[in-house]
């Protein structure tokens, strides 16, 4: 989630409840954590890593009012890197990335629970929770992204970039992964560059997201989602 720019309108696009259609880029080589570790009084599995400008140098191209914050997409896609199937995440309290920060995902298969906590200080803070089920959901067949191109504009992604950055939202070369865009009555679809070395990034999943927002105008303000499914 992205903190809400103070006075700003929030626009919230109507989005489809059936799978985006997705196709695999890269072989990702590299986690945002280290190895799980199971806790032994709850059984609970937990991840934990350590991010920061210097070793994940992507997040500085994510800033909001010149802070660098973790995008929400960073949790879906950490978790949908290590557990594959159906994910509902909540993004809670944004995370300002100041210095090397402690993260943790914890899991629950028990419970099909998941937590992402951040230790500020001496204290841990929650920033997202939701839900997973292991069953991945059915693809149905659809239209081919240029049949549906045919009923749609073409536009630049320059537009979608610079009504961020009049909202105090600055993206940087490794957030701009939307090549192509092409937006209708309702509908937008995008064409996305996914950077190598992770199975899901971040960038590109937040980029999903971004092509939605092309569905908002001037005047309804930014798409800020506030959950994944």
């Amino acid at each position: 989630k992205k903190p809400e720019p103070e006075g700003k309108p929030v626009c919230w696009p109507e989005l489809p409840v059936t799978p985006f259609q997705r196709r695999v880029l890269a072989q990702l080589t590299t986690t945002l954590s280290g190895p799980g570790r199971e806790a032994a009084a709850s059984g609970e599995t937990i991840f934990e890593g350590k991010w920061s400008t210097q070793k994940y140098p992507f997040f500085g191209d994510h800033r909001i009012q010149n802070r660098v914050v973790v995008p929400g997409a960073t949790y879906a896609a950490w978790a949908l890197s290590l557990f594959p199937g159906q994910l509902q995440l909540l993004f809670e309290t944004p995370l300002a990335l100041e210095e090397e920060t402690t993260v943790q995902m914890v899991f629950s298969r028990e419970k099909k629970q998941i937590q992402f906590f951040a230790k500020t200080g001496t204290d841990w803070v929650r920033h997202a929770e939701g839900t997973w089920q292991a069953q991945k959901i059915p693809l149905e067949k659809g239209e081919t992204p240029a049949e549906i191109q045919k009923r749609l504009i073409e536009i630049s992604p320059d537009e979608l970039y610079r009504g961020y950055e009049e909202r105090g939202i600055t993206l940087g070369p490794s957030f701009r992964r939307i090549q192509r865009l092409w937006k209708g009555e309702g509908e937008a679809l995008g064409e996305i560059l996914s950077p190598e070395g992770m199975k899901i990034h971040p960038a590109a999943l937040d980029a999903a997201t971004g092509v939605a927002g092309a569905l908002c105008s001037p005047e309804t303000g930014l798409f800020l989602p506030s959950q994944y499914e």
